[in-house]
């Protein structure tokens, strides 16, 4: 009771404070607005500067305690940053894992103090809690394999990329040398070159005509189960490159044709 007093009168004395002023306010006020004596008053207090300190003191904790909880949020943020997105998904479900257990232990000791026991609530929140840190760790299992898998096909696509890039360097590079043949061989002998010329044209056209049918071939085998893999899409893609390949070398090698029987 006398605890319940002393709050009042701190509670009712901040609200003077805030009216009339630390000055302005007298313990007379403060034992007015409470509807208590003086006496009464100074039962609890020593005057209005200790219930002013005693304010100052509950600011002050106040304070304190939004800056623990300010510092803990920034060093749990500052942490989070420094982790893998992996680390962080596992201590995510870790801190889930932790708070529902302490849930569901508050309900059980509730659930087993009362008179009347509930058996059957008592045995299914035992269950659950007893599978708490099994549910968590195949969700943890989970995550990791995702986490694997999305490595790896990274490093998958990585390795394909330089792959592509090696391939387009090799046929430049004999794109370049066949470019140099045909030159000469016009400069040489016209008719040699043309010949050169139209033989090109005709590997080229026979090389996209391949493509084609592997790309139709492709598809048609994509849609027989309704679904289009990462494979059967790679296998697409690369007839597609290729027909696009080999009709450029046909425009090419026909445009150089021409120029040459003009």
């Amino acid at each position: 009771m006398a605890c319940d007093t002393k709050e009042r009168i701190i509670e009712e004395a901040l609200r003077l404070f805030s009216e009339k002023g630390y000055a302005g306010t007298s313990m007379s006020d403060i034992a007015e607005r409470l509807k208590i004596t003086k006496a009464a008053l100074y039962k609890h207090y020593s005057g209005k500067r200790e219930i002013f300190q005693k304010i100052l003191d509950r600011m002050s904790a106040l304070d304190a305690e939004r800056a623990a909880k300010k510092l803990a949020y920034i060093e749990k943020k500052l942490t989070r940053e420094q982790r893998t997105e992996l680390e962080n998904e596992i201590s995510d479900i870790r801190e889930l894992r932790d708070e529902y257990k302490q849930l569901l232990q508050t309900i059980l000791s509730y659930e087993k103090s009362k008179k009347q026991k509930d058996n059957e609530k008592i045995a299914d929140l035992e269950g659950r809690l007893a599978e708490a840190d099994a549910t968590a760790e195949k969700r943890i299992a989970i995550a990791e394999a995702k986490a694997k898998k999305k490595f790896d096909d990274e490093v998958k696509e990585l390795q394909e990329g330089f792959d592509e890039t090696a391939e387009d360097i090799a046929r430049n590079r004999t794109e370049g040398e066949t470019d140099r043949k045909v030159e000469a061989a016009l400069k040489n002998d016209a008719a040699t070159g043309m010949k050169l010329l139209a033989d090109l044209i005709s590997q080229s056209k026979i090389a996209a005509a391949q493509a084609k049918a592997e790309f139709d071939q492709a598809m048609k085998d994509a849609a027989a189960d309704g679904d289009i893999s990462d494979e059967e899409k790679d296998r697409i893609k690369k007839a597609q490159d290729a027909y696009s390949l080999a009709e450029g070398l046909v425009d090419k090698y026909a445009a150089k044709l021409r120029s040459a029987q003009d």
